[in-house]
C-alpha cells in the first residue's frame, strides 16, 4: 500500500514537471500571438468545463488505444474554430508525444506563470458560510491592498468554522477563523493546567525530601 502511495505521489511530481515545462513553451507561443489571456481562458475552460461534461472525450484522447493522428482528428472536430489555433496546435504536440494526461497539470503551471507575469495571486479563501459577489470582490480588494497585487479568490464553505475565514496562498494559511481560536484557547488552557500540576508535583516532590 505504501508503494503504490510512493508510485503515485512519484507519477503525479513527474506530471508536474512536464506541465512546467510545457506549460512555458505555451506561454512563449502565446506571448509571441497576443493571445496569452484567451489561451488560458480556453485551456481552463477544456480542463474544467468540456472534459466534465463530455467525459467520452477526455476517455478518447487518454486512451491508448488510439494514435496520434485519429487523436488530432478528434481535436479538429471538437475544437477548430472555436478556440485559437496556437492553443488547439498544441493540444495536437501533446496528442502525439501522448501527453495529454498531463493537461491538468499544464493549466495550473500556465495559470501560475501568467499570474506571476501580471502580478496577480490566486487565493483559496474558506469561509463558514456562501459570501455573495459583493463581499467576495471586497475581501480580494483588501488582500489585494496588503500584498501589493491583483487578487482573485477561490471560495469553499465549511461550516465547522464556525465564523471567520482560512486564506490559503500556496502552502501559507492564514486561519482566521473562530474554530482556530476556540482551539488555541483550548490549547492555552491545557498548557496552563498541565503546568499548574506540574508545579504542584514538583512542590509536593519538595516537601517528601525534607
Amino acid at each position: 500500500m505504501a508503494e503504490t502511495r510512493s508510485q503515485q505521489e512519484s507519477f503525479d511530481s513527474d506530471r508536474q514537471q512536464v506541465g512546467e515545462v510545457y506549460a512555458q513553451a505555451l506561454l512563449a507561443a502565446a506571448s509571441q500571438h497576443g493571445v496569452v489571456e484567451s489561451s488560458l481562458e480556453q485551456l481552463e475552460s477544456v480542463c474544467q468545463d468540456v472534459f466534465s461534461e463530455l467525459p467520452k472525450l477526455r476517455l478518447l484522447l487518454d486512451s491508448p488505444r488510439i494514435g496520434p493522428a485519429d487523436k488530432q482528428r478528434v481535436l479538429d472536430k471538437a475544437f477548430g474554430g472555436q478556440m485559437e489555433t496556437i492553443l488547439l496546435n498544441f493540444l495536437k504536440v501533446l496528442a502525439e508525444h501522448g501527453r495529454l494526461d498531463c493537461l491538468a497539470a499544464i493549466s495550473a503551471a500556465y495559470r501560475e506563470l501568467y499570474n506571476e507575469s501580471t502580478g496577480r495571486v490566486t487565493l483559496q479563501v474558506t469561509s463558514a458560510s456562501e459570501m455573495d459577489q459583493a463581499r467576495q470582490a471586497q475581501i480580494a480588494q483588501q488582500l489585494g491592498e496588503k500584498m501589493n497585487k491583483t487578487v482573485e479568490i477561490e471560495l469553499t464553505v465549511d461550516p465547522d468554522l464556525i465564523g471567520g475565514t482560512v486564506i490559503r496562498d500556496g502552502d501559507t494559511v492564514y486561519d482566521g477563523s473562530v474554530a482556530n481560536r476556540l482551539e488555541q484557547i483550548r490549547q492555552q488552557a491545557m498548557q496552563r493546567t498541565t503546568q499548574q500540576f506540574q508545579e504542584m508535583a514538583d512542590r509536593f516532590s519538595t516537601e517528601d525530601d525534607s
